[in-house]
């Protein structure tokens, strides 16, 4: 009867903390993994972003604030 009443509360808790606990301590690892394989280079090159410069910016702007004035009209 014990069993029967508490088998809920073992599926949360099992579930909740237990699973929990086991995925963050896996993450982790890998974590841990990956920052000690640094030295291997990435299979996604990665590329410089480019910083917008000043003209581009207040295209930008100005092309918002004329979407912003036709859906007010």
């Amino acid at each position: 009867m014990l069993i029967r009443t508490h088998m809920h509360d073992l599926k949360d808790i099992t579930s909740d903390c237990h699973y929990e606990n086991y995925r963050a301590q896996c993450i982790q690892t890998m974590t841990t993994k990956m920052n000690a394989d640094s030295r291997v280079e990435s299979p996604i090159p990665l590329l410089p972003l480019n910083t917008p410069d000043v003209e581009t910016e207040n295209l930008i702007k100005k092309k918002d604030d004329e979407l912003q004035l036709n859906a007010a009209q």
